[in-house]
């Protein structure tokens, strides 16, 4: 019996092996083993072959975590930029038809829109419609520098706007020049500040004189994107294609407008700017178009386009009313294939406008054609905030 119970035990132990005996005596047993280490021969080794298994098998576990938690990361990011406000700024030189069309919007329902004006001329429209926002309690920027037309040059204006721009919803801006005096944006900590130049940004931040807490506009630039980092800023960028005569639209009628929103999620912006379908080029005089051109834009696959319709009549500078009639059927046949979330109240405008057989002339055109786009991006931010 005490010979079987022996064989017993043996045959336990053969099939348990080492892992019966505790991890101190098996360290003990393999330093007596140390006299049989080959330097010459390290894979034949069992103590470098034990040390690298057991750092391969580490290793292996440690990718496999941080690999995890990456994933987890870029989640939540995505998530987090889902969430964020998406701000819209669209780009106002204050010339009397945009601020007519803007007057109008203020009274619309919309969010996450903050148009930006630079006062250009002194116009009565500009403090009425200063005051139109006011009234709504819609926030409005305005650029306190303006670059462009003499409106900064005057020693007095007939229709000043200093007593509106204190209302709370009214937002100060600036343009960054190196004139611009360090302590009025230290005075301003939150206003927005709209870059035009790398060198000029870059001057600021050196300096320290750029607040921290600026909501900022530049061109989408990666060098302007790096030094931004860590702020709250946005891009602003001119979208709309103008070849050298409207004419020539006849040859693009449809074009890729943008997809903003898209894009300031990739690179962790909180806002964007366009200069609508008027471009940036500012002309104080304007000039006279060979061809009547309507321009609308509209959503695609949760993307911006935009439409262009041409008068079949482009040989000179003559009959703008019946060139408009001419784009104008363009426009209508097009607009009655078109869903309802491209249909506002510019489309339906234009829809009596052919019937009426009515020219209103090019000024209300514009204004139109800016409404219009105002409510076409207004649907894009709510479709991409909840889509």
């Amino acid at each position: 019996m005490h010979s079987l119970a022996r064989e017993v035990g043996k045959a336990k132990r053969m099939d348990t092996g080492i892992a019966q005996y505790p991890t101190e005596k098996l360290y003990n047993e393999l330093k007596k083993r140390h006299q049989h280490y080959d330097i010459y021969d390290p894979e034949a080794n069992f103590y470098d072959r034990f040390i690298d298994e057991t750092q391969s098998t580490a290793v292996t576990a440690l990718q496999e975590e941080i690999d995890a938690l990456n994933l987890e990361i870029a989640q939540l990011q995505a998530d987090l930029l889902k969430r964020r406000r998406m701000i819209y700024y669209p780009y106002f030189r204050g010339r009397q038809f945009d601020l007519r069309a803007l007057t109008q919007f203020a009274a619309t329902d919309y969010a996450d829109i903050v148009p930006v004006i630079e006062p250009v001329k002194d116009l009565n429209a500009l403090p009425k419609t200063i005051a139109a926002f006011t009234t709504a309690n819609r926030p409005l920027a305005i650029i306190q520098n303006p670059q462009v037309g003499h409106y900064q040059y005057q020693a007095q204006q007939r229709y000043p706007i200093n007593a509106v721009l204190d209302a709370v919803n009214i937002v100060p801006a600036f343009v960054l020049t190196p004139l611009l005096p360090p302590e009025t944006l230290a005075a301003n900590p939150r206003a927005l500040i709209i870059v035009q130049h790398f060198d000029d940004l870059r001057l600021f931040i050196q300096r320290g004189w750029l607040p921290e807490t600026a909501p900022l506009l530049a061109p989408p630039e990666a060098r302007t994107r790096q030094l931004l980092q860590g702020r709250q800023f946005g891009h602003i960028f001119d979208h709309f294609p103008f070849p050298e005569h409207s004419a020539d639209f006849e040859n693009m009628t449809d074009s890729f407008y943008a997809d903003d929103i898209t894009f300031a999620h990739q690179y962790g912006e909180t806002g964007f700017s366009d200069f609508l379908t008027l471009g940036h080029t500012y002309s104080e005089q304007g000039h006279p178009s060979r061809a009547v051109t309507l321009h609308l834009t509209y959503l695609k696959d949760a993307q911006v386009r935009v439409r262009h319709f041409v008068s079949d009549q482009h040989a000179d500078f003559s009959h703008p009313k019946e060139k408009f009639f001419e784009a104008l059927d363009k426009a209508v046949e097009w607009i009655s294939d078109q869903p309802e979330e491209n249909l506002t109240t510019t489309t339906t405008r234009l829809i009596a406008l052919q019937t009426t057989h009515k020219f209103p002339g090019m000024g209300i055109l514009k204004q139109l054609m800016i409404e219009h786009h105002l409510a076409i991006m207004s649907r894009y931010l709510h479709l991409r905030k909840n889509g």
